[in-house]
């Protein structure tokens, strides 16, 4: 049975919803400047996070993959969040077989990925959530697993838990970058300097930092290294 999205407005698609708004064309800003980025690192395994769940990163990271599929680029998207995963309720899809089902080797890659109603978009949902998420995480083949996708997409998106999770700084090790996603109107100082030391001090490279929730009478900033 297909889920339905457990809110009206939250986890809408952009793309879809707001083609031509201030909105749209921020999103395209984020695209041009990480495209930017991916050519000249060689880059295209890409994790957001963000200090505190409510931030609006798996919103964001879903309609920053949908505007790269509309370039024509092959495009999967990861359900990496294993405790509370939501692309399958973003993307209106099943979430029966998932990355917890390949983690867990009963399932296999090709069976799990499903279609979106975005041409170019895939999507990996979370599948049944597993009880020990940092111990498969941790024990997981990535890059055989980047291989065999690879060789069907241009640019893979790992929706992340919050930094503090101990998923996280796994996952974050494993990719080419990371991008953080700070609700203005309810991100903590404390809690986003945190987030940024649990990444850097996984080993990864936090590329960009993407300012949400902003007040509509404001432009919302994005910055990229």
């Amino acid at each position: 049975m297909m889920r339905k999205a457990k809110s009206k407005e939250d986890k809408k698609l952009t793309v879809f919803t707001q083609r031509n708004t201030q909105i749209a064309e921020q999103f395209r800003m984020i695209r041009t400047g990480l495209q930017f980025l991916a050519e000249k690192r060689n880059a295209k395994h890409f994790m957001v996070t963000s200090s505190a769940s409510g931030e609006g990163k798996s919103v964001v990271i879903a309609n920053l993959a949908a505007f790269f599929a509309q370039q024509d680029k092959r495009v999967l998207i990861i359900d990496g969040d294993l405790r509370r995963p939501t692309q399958h309720d973003i993307f209106q899809v099943e979430n029966y077989y998932g990355f917890a089902d390949i983690l867990k080797e009963e399932t296999n890659v090709k069976k799990a990925i499903q279609k979106t109603a975005v041409e170019n978009l895939d999507v990996l949902v979370s599948g049944m959530l597993p009880y020990n998420p940092a111990e498969l995480l941790a024990s997981f083949d990535f890059d055989a697993f980047f291989v065999e996708l690879d060789a069907a997409y241009d640019f893979i998106f790992i929706d992340a838990p919050p930094a503090i999770v101990a998923d996280t700084p796994i996952i974050a090790s494993k990719v080419d970058g990371v991008l953080v996603v700070v609700g203005l109107r309810s991100a903590k100082r404390k809690k986003f300097e945190q987030t940024i030391r649990e990444v850097k001090t996984a080993g990864a490279n936090v590329v960009g930092i993407i300012c949400n929730k902003a007040k509509p009478v404001k432009k919302t900033a994005y910055y990229y290294k």
